[in-house]
């Protein structure tokens, strides 16, 4: 699943991910990406790319795996 999460602060874009997780799982859809920017701020980058994100995902119950990317405003999560 594809979500993009322009011109969402912080808190807000943990809520949505977390919403879309719950969706994903639900669906079957074990890909999830993440469409951050890399120009305009670098605050959701920079979380969404940390390991900081991985264990806050993992302690919500959602296991993720960062898939290689080649585009520097978005990332690819595997769900496990």
């Amino acid at each position: 699943m594809k979500v993009d999460l322009h011109g969402h602060e912080l808190l807000d874009a943990k809520d949505e991910i977390l919403l879309i997780l719950e969706e994903c799982v639900l669906n079957g859809d074990f890909l999830l990406e993440l469409v951050h920017g890399y120009k305009q701020g670098q605050v959701l980058k920079n979380y969404i790319r940390s390991d900081r994100f991985i264990r806050e995902m993992a302690r919500e119950g959602y296991i993720l795996a960062r898939k290689q990317d080649k585009n520097p405003g978005v990332s690819i999560f595997e769900i496990k």
